[in-house]
């Protein structure tokens, strides 16, 4: 009996043994895990969530409110880090879209969007703004590589003319009778053999007779620069004639086109008929579909802001489905001119959802940056109050906030609201408070010196 009383002693130790702090917070984090707590949330509308369990009780309140504040740092650091590997996985596959189909310098923007914009990589990137710089980045990289390869070709064209020279190659040699010493020279063994034969057979044609000098390059540089303006000037010639046949088909667009529904031969052909269409004539059939397409895609632009318009005010929440409100606007002119396709309203509709609250969550970030009684001091006091909404700054804060209507119109989603501004008042204590817009706008700081000069000539005249 004794020896089965010491065998259950070390078990009934473990049982009793108090947990380190360490180990008690990591139960806790994890009880905020398993519950999936917001980064943005607020303790004091979370925390009734966790009274009465083990996890939680085996805390002091400092102790729960310091773990919380770790986690959500945690979370907050993981999810960002996530999203931004997200982001530019998504960009690289849009890059890959561009290096698979081989586009070039010939290729346009919007010939590019026209013919991949139903591409999934092409979709994955949210903002039609970043496609284009994506694109636009792309392009540029591309001019810099053909730049830089060019440089490179015109430096090893003349090392090869100098070495010719040196070996003394006249018109009458074949490259054979100088294969070896060419293909051995270090300075040439990154040009291939096919361009070194090249090399030798243009420097026959230009120096074989009289012999290759920096002056007879400098003279042929001279013909080359004389042809470069002249080839410029040829084109920008052409390039304002097709410039005044692209004014004239967009005037003729835009004033009998307004259909996006239209087709591009019904277009043509009813454009066809005026009298101003043979100004048109240098334009090429891919000159004026791409004209065309951007017109159909400003109409369409025009139609889905006017489905828009009429939606927005019935919209009162997130999750409010286009249903709802049908019986409200159907009836309105505006409801039924981007499509007559249900699927497709319904799709746009979610669209505009989402895109409105984007929009009003970046209204109501840029509203908080504008906020001057947010300080790197106020998460400090906020924090330190027993009941955070009770605090006195952060009611000083709301009522700032009250009287601005980004603020307001996000009245429907208190909590998403209350988590950005947590979130904006934890950033701005790590770097400190943002500088006021007039730092980096030179024309409010000249407005603002000015000022400054007044108060200052008026308090001179009162002395």
């Amino acid at each position: 009996q004794q020896q089965q009383q010491q065998q259950h002693q070390p078990v009934e130790e473990t049982k009793k043994r108090e947990l380190s702090l360490k180990e008690k917070i990591a139960n806790f984090v994890k009880l905020l895990e398993d519950a999936d707590i917001s980064a943005f949330s607020l303790w004091d509308t979370e925390k009734s969530k966790f009274e009465g369990k083990d996890e939680f009780e085996a805390l002091t309140q400092k102790q729960q409110k310091s773990a919380f504040e770790q986690y959500q740092l945690s979370k907050a650091t993981n999810e960002r880090e996530k999203k931004q590997t997200e982001a530019s996985s998504l960009k690289e596959k849009f890059i890959d879209l561009m290096k698979k189909n081989k586009v070039d310098l010939k290729m346009t923007w919007i010939s590019f969007r026209n013919k991949f914009k139903n591409k999934k990589e092409f979709k994955a990137i949210p903002k039609e703004k970043e496609r284009e710089q994506l694109f636009r980045s792309y392009i540029s990289k591309l001019k810099e590589v053909k730049k830089h390869h060019k440089k490179e070709a015109e430096t090893m064209r003349e090392t090869a003319y100098k070495f010719f020279d040196k070996l003394g190659v006249k018109t009458r040699h074949s490259f054979s009778r100088f294969e070896r010493e060419i293909l051995h020279e270090k300075a040439l063994n990154r040009v291939s053999t096919r361009k070194l034969k090249d090399y030798f057979r243009d420097y026959q044609k230009e120096f074989g007779h009289s012999g290759y000098s920096a002056e007879k390059l400098r003279e042929k540089s001279v013909r080359r620069e004389k042809f470069i303006t002249d080839s410029h000037s040829s084109r920008a010639s052409a390039h304002l004639i097709k410039k005044k046949a692209t004014d004239m088909f967009n005037t003729l667009l835009a004033n009998y086109i307004r259909d996006h529904r239209m087709e591009y031969e019904a277009a043509i052909s009813k454009l066809e008929k005026k009298p101003e269409f043979s100004a048109c004539s240098s334009l090429t059939t891919e000159d004026r579909k791409l004209l065309f397409e951007q017109r159909k895609e400003e109409l369409i632009e025009r139609v889905r802001q006017g489905f828009r318009d009429l939606v927005d005010e019935f919209i009162d929440d997130d999750d409010i489905e286009l249903e709802d409100i049908k019986p409200l606007v159907e009836s309105d002119p505006r409801f039924y001119a981007l499509s007559e396709d249900e699927t497709v309203l319904e799709e746009e509709f979610k669209r505009f959802v989402q895109e409105r609250k984007v929009k009003m969550i970046a209204d109501f970030k840029d509203l908080l940056k504008e906020t001057r009684c947010i300080t790197h001091k106020s998460w400090g006091k906020v924090s330190a109050a027993d009941n955070m909404l009770e605090c006195p700054h952060m009611k000083e804060i709301q009522q700032v906030l009250e009287n601005d209507q980004r603020y307001l119109v996000l009245e429907y989603d208190a909590a998403t609201r209350a988590q950005l501004l947590v979130a904006y008042m934890r950033e701005v204590e790590r770097t400190g408070t943002p500088p006021p817009p007039t730092t980096s706008d030179p024309q409010l700081v000249l407005e603002e010196r000015k000022k400054k000069e007044a108060m200052v000539n008026s308090t001179a005249s009162l002395v």
